[in-house]
């Protein structure tokens, strides 16, 4: 259950974007204002763990909300930035949305990248045309305090493996690395593309275990939220696409 509730917290997050992915797409030409609004909403619903959103028509950050704490952001062309190219290349090549990180954010504190690509259909034509990535930072710390991994910790030894989505193969990115030398548990966690893996072990001492998974009721509260928001932003999208296609018809 700790498995499902790491991978269930954090595709939430991943859905609730979605939602803006949506928009985006019946909005195209959107200004900063109207994305302002709508990102407000989302980042609403998402407990403090989602820092901030940025949308990159033709691939340069175009759109952030906060405005001020991001403002720096804006202009920055993914293809001429090294350390971001490679995911945001994978995103648009595979049209997969890419979870990047854990790693150390430029305006501080330790953070999940997920970047979705966008295509849209001019006039309705095909095939479909690249309008740019939506982003979305997630925070890292308030990640681990959601999904209770202190918690587990009192009883046992954990690690998380798999930066950037790599699973057991990849590095340990929280945790206590050494755990994997006294043959752990692994467990396989499923992200939207990419694993982690947890590896744990029975903490020496400890004379309880503690029931896995369990999480607060104020969690699922924020969950039901999060769907909500993103039927309506979806369902919002949906409609400003068929009164586009009316109007057009008329």
């Amino acid at each position: 259950k700790l498995r499902s509730g790491l991978e269930s917290l954090l595709n939430a997050d991943v859905q609730l974007v979605r939602g803006l992915v949506s928009y985006v797409k019946a909005r195209p030409d959107l200004g900063q204002e109207e994305f302002s609004r709508v990102a407000a909403d989302l980042l609403d619903a998402t407990g403090n763990r989602v820092r901030n959103l940025a949308l990159a028509r033709d691939l340069v950050v175009s759109h952030v909300y906060p405005v001020e704490e991001n403002r720096a952001a804006i202009g920055l062309d993914y293809r001429e930035t090294p350390t971001q190219w490679p995911q945001v290349e994978r995103a648009i090549r595979e049209n997969v949305v890419v979870i990047a990180g854990p790693l150390a954010l430029v305006q501080g504190g330790i953070g999940l990248v997920a970047r979705f690509p966008v295509y849209i259909y001019p006039e309705g034509w095909v095939p479909a045309k690249l309008w740019g990535i939506v982003s979305t930072v997630i925070d890292f710390n308030t990640f681990v305090q959601d999904a209770n991994l202190p918690f587990y910790q009192e009883d046992f030894r954990l690690a998380l493996v798999g930066r950037d989505g790599l699973g057991r193969n990849g590095e340990v990115f929280w945790g206590e690395p050494d755990v994997l030398q006294q043959d752990p548990v692994l467990m396989d966690v499923h992200l939207v593309s990419g694993t982690w893996a947890i590896a744990a072990a029975p903490r020496a001492g400890a004379t309880r275990r503690r029931e896995c998974g369990r999480l607060e009721p104020h969690v699922s509260r924020r969950r039901v939220r999060r769907l909500l928001l993103v039927v309506i932003v979806s369902g919002t999208a949906t409609l400003v696409v068929r009164v586009g296609k009316q109007l057009r018809a008329q």
